[in-house]
């Protein structure tokens, strides 16, 4: 998608038919917007200084998000070069639809960052299951010896909470992602 601005007042002196397809507007409906209709009104003063910024030989003006007629963001990256058109300064833009590319982007990013939560899950697992099953094991050994009643049912509260632990712990990389969750 391709298109001259006027820098004044921002309106479209021409497009091409990739830049109609692309937004989703017919030519008619296109030449009679401005640049401000494509951005989000919060973006608006952005485009207003980046125009006010001169544009010499093919140069990259970033990385905008853009509506579609339909109401649709697109992420789209400018290529842009100043230059005069009907005698009015004006600005040529090449306009290449990223969007595609952002979405897998983030979704690499959210499957490597889920991958890292998942590895920490486990290793914290293993850790506390190595921990639980000494406190365990000497609790046992414990249990084994002559004990006052006290003494007796104490451990087994230890044992007890230790083996809810232990349940809890095996759910650790179900948390992470790695194993599905099972009732406790």
């Amino acid at each position: 998608p391709m298109w001259i601005l006027e820098l004044r007042s921002c309106r479209f002196l021409a497009a091409n038919e990739a830049a109609f397809r692309l937004y989703g507007f017919t030519a008619d409906e296109f030449m009679t917007l401005t640049a401000r209709d494509l951005m989000l009104p919060a973006a608006a003063s952005g485009v207003l200084r980046d125009l006010c910024q001169p544009c010499r030989g093919g140069q990259s003006r970033g990385i905008w998000q853009h509506c579609r007629k339909d109401g649709t963001l697109i992420d789209v990256e400018i290529t842009a070069i100043d230059l005069m058109f009907a005698d009015a300064p004006a600005r040529l833009m090449l306009a290449n639809d990223i969007s595609r590319r952002k979405r897998q982007e983030m979704e690499l990013r959210k499957t490597h960052r889920l991958e890292t939560i998942a590895q920490v899950a486990g290793g914290v697992a293993h850790h506390f299951s190595s921990l639980l099953a000494t406190i365990e094991g000497h609790t046992r050994t414990l249990l084994e010896r002559p004990l006052d009643l006290k003494s007796a049912a104490q451990l087994e509260h230890i044992s007890n909470a230790v083996n809810r632990a232990t349940g809890l712990t095996r759910q650790l990389p179900a948390a992470g992602g790695r194993q599905t969750l099972q009732p406790g």
